[in-house]
């Protein structure tokens, strides 16, 4: 019974020595890190719970500052980036977070307000509603001569109707012009549903959306079906020639020859892109936009410290201008999309909303380059001549990069559809 009280203090001692020793090198501890060779004390195999727990603090302490963070940047330019250069950076969310925090919900947003070309309207296949078309057409010419009717009279409406969707499924079945051949079958779609609503509950029953695209797409096949029948709109074209031959003097024959045969690929892939339903491949250019983005960063801070390198500021402190200047114009960016959403919803419903709505964008795009100068001129403390001279230059280099990175996101994009 004595032997017990003696083993126990002997683990006690062993696990006091363990755990005021550096598990790493073995030397003594004096607090959460060791003084010789910085290990932390506690160890990152914790419970998974634990972990969640250290992932939703992180999540509420930046909302905890993300007020005092997301307000001086809409509406204070600079004001984010030289109370981090003074040292006061507890009370904001760090520059890189923000930046990360803002992207992600920028390009996710891209991606959802983005349009596709001919809008589906929940339109099926091309084959069901040629085969509807047919079915509707057969119900259409037996009703006709049920009642009697030995010619088609414009005046009746069934004729009418005969008449508009054997129009459409000629069209259907004739139109070389793929995107014009996609949006006459929607328009096909769209009249039966309009004619079966109105059998049935003796009224259009459609959406102002799906009238307006009626209206639009019977003016575009009136106006441009002679001209686009026979023709499809773009003919992309990325080599040196009309063929898409690569000839460069300092490559072999088998190289440019290889770099022909990817060209010809690519400018394939870009043609029935362009020519049938083009959000596909827009669907995968934003999502190469932001590991572009942030290669374009650093170029950027590169290119300031250029600019101004008699501010003596270091490179890092232009990178950081640089990420809160693309916070600020992604978020920007994403109220004028939510802004237009406002006033696409509120048209009709709330047309005072839908005119506010358009007031606060107009003053949005105004403000975006008003506060990328006020923000230079304030950093980096220049005369109004100068400030306006290095801005034109700066925002001149700034958009041939943004074209020079947009090719590249277009070009990755073909590779992946």
């Amino acid at each position: 019974m004595t032997d017990q009280p003696i083993e126990q203090d002997k683990q006690l001692t062993v696990l006091e020595e363990k755990t005021s020793t550096c598990s790493n090198c073995h030397a003594p501890l004096d607090g959460p890190f060791c003084g010789q060779c910085g290990q932390e004390v506690n160890s990152t195999l914790k419970y998974f719970w634990s972990v969640i727990l250290h992932i939703l603090d992180d999540i509420f302490s930046f909302d905890s500052r993300a007020k005092r963070t997301l307000i001086p940047l809409l509406t204070k330019p600079g004001f984010l980036t030289q109370e981090y250069f003074d040292g006061k950076r507890v009370l904001y969310v760090p520059p890189l977070r923000l930046y990360l925090f803002i992207s992600i919900i920028f390009f996710l947003s891209l991606k959802l307000f983005t349009p596709t070309a001919v809008p589906s309207f929940g339109r099926p296949t091309t084959e069901v509603v040629v085969a509807n078309l047919q079915t509707k057409i057969a119900e259409l010419e037996s009703s006709i001569s049920s009642e009697n009717t030995p010619t088609l009279d414009s005046n009746n409406a069934h004729s009418a109707q005969l008449i508009e969707l054997r129009d459409y499924l000629s069209d259907i079945k004739t139109l070389k012009n793929t995107q014009l051949k996609l949006s006459t079958v929607t328009l096909a779609y769209l009249t039966m549903k309009q004619i079966k609503n109105a059998q049935v509950n003796n009224g259009q029953l459609l959406t102002e959306k799906e009238l307006v695209f009626i209206e639009v797409i019977k003016k575009q096949l009136k106006n441009n079906k002679a001209e686009l029948a026979d023709q499809e709109i773009n003919t992309i074209h990325i080599g040196g020639d009309i063929d898409d031959n690569i000839d460069f003097s300092f490559l072999s024959d088998e190289t440019n020859q290889m770099l022909s045969e990817q060209v010809k690929t690519l400018g394939s892939k870009a043609n029935e892109a362009f020519n049938t339903d083009p959000s596909q491949l827009i669907q995968q250019i934003i999502s190469k936009l932001p590991q572009l983005m942030f290669i374009l960063l650093p170029i950027f801070a590169l290119m300031l410290k250029i600019m101004f390198i008699f501010s003596n500021r270091l490179y890092m402190e232009h990178l950081t201008v640089a990420l809160h200047s693309h916070s600020f114009i992604f978020l920007t960016v994403l109220l004028l999309e939510v802004l237009d959403k406002v006033k696409e919803l509120s048209e009709v419903a709330v047309p005072i909303l839908s005119n506010i709505a358009s007031v606060i964008s107009m003053l949005l795009v105004i403000w975006l380059p008003i506060y990328l100068f006020l923000m230079q001129k304030r950093i980096y403390r220049q005369g109004v001549i100068m400030a306006v001279f290095k801005y034109m230059i700066i925002s001149t280099l700034y958009i041939v990069l943004i074209g020079f990175t947009a090719v590249v996101a277009f070009v990755w994009g073909l590779t992946d559809i």
